[in-house]
């Protein structure tokens, strides 16, 4: 029981990242593809798309936003977690605590990475 306690604390702890779509709109990617990126924080992902956002004060609150101004974010800049969307099922990248994971997420990870996560 301990050791399944302390897995689950760790799964809480990891961090994972998913792209939908393409990361540009000039790659053809077809909507809705999930791809696994890794083990990366919402900090990490802005890095990866960092020559496309921009950060703004709105409200006493900091967004993100693309080069025409559109929110694609709202979530914290500083946080772990968190979405960046560029056009819906076409570009998004995004990161979530692995335990909060979708079994379809599960899926790409297991078969990106040939581990089994439980």
């Amino acid at each position: 029981m301990e050791t399944k306690e302390k897995n689950n604390e760790r799964k809480e702890q990891i961090v994972v990242a998913f792209q939908v779509g393409s990361f540009s709109k000039y790659a053809y990617k077809k909507r809705g593809t999930l791809t696994y990126l890794g083990e990366y924080t919402f900090k990490d992902i802005q890095k990866l798309r960092a020559n496309e956002i921009f950060y703004k004060e709105k409200d006493g609150k900091t967004i993100i936003t693309d080069e025409m101004g559109n929110i694609v974010s709202d979530d914290d800049p500083n946080g772990d977690v968190g979405f960046l969307d560029f056009d819906g099922a076409y570009d998004t990248t995004y990161c979530k605590y692995l335990q909060d994971c979708t079994d379809e997420e599960i899926e790409v990870i297991n078969n990106q990475k040939n581990v089994i996560i439980l």
